[in-house]
């Protein structure tokens, strides 16, 4: 029976043993393993994904996105949340279309972009319109000269007294040498250019008046039939009855001295200038 004891503890002793020596082998084994990790250490995972954090963080309110951040940290809050609102705010780029070869055209792309406000109901705009009087017929039809000189004739009487204001003015300056007198005559003589243009377009109307008078007793009596005249006829007529007005002033040799010296002027510019020729 003795025997027997012993052989069973002697049994259990050694079982011990081989425990206790596979425990340490297990343990050797864990260091190991736990030194081969600690050398390697495999990428954090993300608390959250980038999808779900997208889509959540849109529909939380302020007080749940800062239990959110003070849950898995400020770090993790700012690169998992942050960014995924950052990257959805991506502005619109241009592409930029490349040519294969530089003597090719430009290629764009066919696609259009969508406008962010889509028109649902057209509402027309009030178009403004730049109104000029000149071409309006609300303000009259076309520009008659002879008209015009009519109801504004008044001005006239003012620009008399205007001008003999001025010829005061210029006779009290005459001793003074200023930039005054200057400006004075330079009024004079334009004032009086613009009544003698003024007085000429008169005479012009005045004899186209006449001849058409003319012309429409002669179709009347029935000696020709109505003509019209042309611009060149017209012309010629204007001139002849200029010719015989001066005529009668005695300004005429004026008018053939002066087409005289610029006939020269014209001649002169084209004649070729004469060489210098030195003497041998």
């Amino acid at each position: 029976m003795e025997s027997a004891s012993e052989s069973e503890n002697d049994a259990s002793s050694e079982i011990l043993s081989e425990d206790e020596s596979s425990n340490e082998l297990e343990s050797d084994v864990e260091t190991d393993s736990s030194d081969e990790t600690t050398e390697e250490k495999p990428p954090r995972r993300p608390l959250i994904s980038d999808k779900v954090a997208g889509t959540r963080t849109k529909q939380m309110s302020l007080q749940e996105l800062i239990q959110m951040r003070d849950r898995i940290g400020t770090k993790q809050f700012n690169e998992q949340v942050l960014k995924t609102e950052k990257n959805t705010k991506k502005k619109f780029k241009q592409a930029d279309f490349k040519r294969e070869n530089k003597n090719r055209p430009q290629e764009l792309s066919s696609k259009a972009r969508v406008p962010k406000i889509r028109e649902i109901i057209h509402v027309p705009r009030e178009q403004r319109t730049n109104r000029d009087p000149r071409f309006d017929n609300l303000c009259g039809t076309e520009y008659d000269e002879e008209l015009f000189d009519k109801r504004y004739s008044f001005l006239e009487n003012i620009r008399e007294r205007e001008m003999k204001s001025l010829k005061q003015q210029l006779v009290k300056n005459k001793s003074k040498a200023s930039d005054d007198q200057g400006k004075l005559k330079y009024l004079i003589t334009r004032m009086e250019q613009q009544n003698s243009a003024k007085k000429d377009r008169m005479a012009k109307r005045e004899a186209l008046r006449q001849w058409k008078k003319e012309e429409r007793t002669k179709v009347e009596q029935g000696i020709k039939k109505p003509f019209f005249l042309k611009k060149s006829d017209k012309k010629k007529m204007l001139m002849q009855m200029q010719y015989e007005q001066r005529k009668e002033k005695g300004t005429l040799n004026k008018l053939e001295a002066r087409k005289e010296k610029k006939k020269k002027s014209k001649e002169s510019r084209i004649m070729p200038y004469q060489r210098r020729t030195t003497a041998t």
